[in-house]
């Protein structure tokens, strides 16, 4: 139409309705890959080394497993006492060993390598995994936060239209979830201990209000006789107290008791203590709403149970499962449950119940993703509608599945447990108190539940990932062989470190990630390189 200076092609100078779709991108998506934590009740261990004046330089110390405690005083021995030298005199003394903090594990490994007690030197004992989220809280501030990191570490370049999806193993968080709450304060079982009763925070008996003022007692005259009981009884509190220090307590009470010792109370959107037998799942869930990098941007949380799963997902995109997560009755399922996924339910369940004296009736279910915002596409993640359909919308509209011949992979994140050549997605739920912690094996299939490099390269060798792919290894170890190998498939390089990461610290600040121990620096791989950048 003559005179009429608009031009109304979609992205057109001077067009103010949004971008052209001939023009735009299509999505990209960057996947958080998020382990479980261990049991961490029975993974308390020590280092155990040579002496500097007895070593020859090399390195062939171990991990002891603490040894395993039976009583209240046997828990100070677990939590405390690194292995320290036993006496001549005590060294056919299985309670001298224990109160050293020798298990039976670490006198084994010290009898394999010919070593004298008084020639060592223990450092610890620590655990693994005493937050229960701390796999969890950094891949979610990866995305929350803005502040840069430190390079070679660098946060997600999400754009418009991006998906951004956590994968969550979820059979480590259940099994975690009720062995918690199991120990929790909050667990009406502990009601009647020591710090418990009358304590409003745990006690819903106890009235959270003022406490009613008394008047001043008049001081009683007290008498020789009043002297000689008030002696007496003392002595009885402390026999009382002895007796109470060697009483055999239950699997349940020691985990309390090591909860209690080893966790503060609950305090802003860190839950140390679980309330209940179900926040844990509550808390996950949330991570699509904390996690939201933009408006226009889709969040998914997938949880998976088997390593396949995640192996499918990466190489075509593919996922099966219901929607809505959440902790279900298991006459729920009934109807809904595969023969395989029943009796993985019920080895868990016989696993929890041999162990542990816990409420085993709700588990993790078959709804196993969880998704915003909605589709088809109406409207943004805010629930705010759009003007018309935005072109990389529809390529949303298969959630939680995607299409991988146009949706790549830009980024590659792993939080948890992990060893110079695998990724460990479950690890230390096998092993008892006083036992070393391994990496889990499927009962089913007798096979690690773990991710390899050969896991990776089977389904990103052909297009999956965009041209300047990135991925970051948080965990321990995996720069001396995973990372090198991973960098012939992401062209933008790998980060991971050669030493052991300490996640420690993600609790004491909402900034803090994952780092390296002993001041070491991340290091980056790229293929072709004759050694990683920035490696020390």
């Amino acid at each position: 139409m003559a005179g009429n200076k608009h031009n109304h092609k979609r992205g057109a100078p001077g067009d103010r309705r949004g971008h052209n779709p001939i023009n735009s991108r299509p999505p990209r998506e960057h996947i958080a890959i998020i382990g479980g934590p261990c049991n961490s009740f029975n993974a308390w261990w020590s280092y155990v080394d040579l002496q500097p004046e007895y070593s020859d330089g090399s390195d062939d110390g171990f991990w002891s497993a603490q040894p395993a405690p039976r009583t209240m005083r046997e828990i100070d021995y677990y939590l405390q006492t690194a292995p320290t030298a036993v006496p001549v005199t005590d060294a056919k003394d299985p309670a001298a060993w224990r109160k050293a903090g020798w298990s039976a594990d670490g006198i084994r490994k010290l009898q394999e390598r010919s070593w004298d007690s008084a020639e060592i030197e223990g450092e610890g004992p620590e655990t693994h995994d005493l937050y229960w989220a701390n796999f969890v809280d950094p891949a979610v501030r990866l995305y929350s936060k803005s502040s840069p990191l430190k390079a070679p570490l660098r946060r997600p370049n999400v754009r418009r239209g991006d998906i951004v999806t956590f994968m969550i193993y979820a059979p480590a968080y259940e099994l975690r979830q009720q062995v918690d709450y199991s120990a929790s304060p909050y667990n009406p079982v502990h009601r009647n201990k020591f710090g418990i009763k009358g304590n409003p925070e745990y006690d819903p008996s106890i009235s959270r209000g003022p406490k009613p003022k008394h008047p001043p007692s008049t001081p009683a005259t007290v008498t020789n006789q009043d002297r000689q009981r008030m002696a007496q009884e003392q002595v009885d509190r402390k026999k009382a107290r002895q007796e109470y220090q060697d009483r055999p307590l239950s699997e349940q009470d020691i985990d309390h008791y090591i909860l209690m010792r080893t966790t503060n109370g609950n305090g802003g959107n860190v839950i140390k203590r679980p309330p209940n037998g179900y926040c844990y799942f509550d808390y996950l869930e949330g991570i699509i709403h904390r996690a939201l990098a933009a408006d226009d941007v889709m969040t998914k949380i997938l949880f998976f149970s088997e390593p396949q799963q995640v192996v499918h997902y990466l190489g075509d995109g593919s996922w099966t499962g219901e929607p809505k997560v959440s902790v279900v009755n298991e006459s729920d399922l009934d109807e809904e449950a595969s023969a395989e996924e029943q009796r993985r339910y019920d080895e868990n369940k016989r696993k929890l119940e041999e162990f542990y004296n816990v409420d085993t009736d709700t588990r993790y279910g078959l709804h196993n993703f969880k998704f915003t915002p909605p589709v088809p596409q109406k409207e943004d993640a805010r629930g705010r509608p759009l003007d018309w359909k935005l072109y990389w919308s529809r390529h949303w509209n298969g959630a939680p599945r995607v299409d991988r011949e146009k949706i790549k992979i830009a980024r590659l994140d792993y939080f948890g447990h992990s060893s110079s050549d695998e990724l460990m997605l479950q690890w230390g739920w096998d092993n008892n108190k006083g036992e070393t912690p391994d990496l889990d094996v499927n009962p089913v299939t007798d096979t690690e539940i773990d991710l390899t490099y050969g896991d990776f390269e089977a389904v990103l060798s052909n297009g999956q990932l965009t041209g300047d792919a990135y991925a970051c290894l948080w965990g321990c170890s995996a720069g001396k062989e995973l990372a090198p190998n991973l960098a012939k498939l992401f062209r933008g390089g790998v980060v991971a470190t050669t030493t052991y990461t300490t996640f420690e610290n993600i609790v004491k600040s909402e900034a803090n990630m994952p780092e390296p121990v002993d001041g070491v620096e991340w290091n980056h791989y790229k293929a072709g390189a004759a050694e990683p950048v920035g490696a020390r």
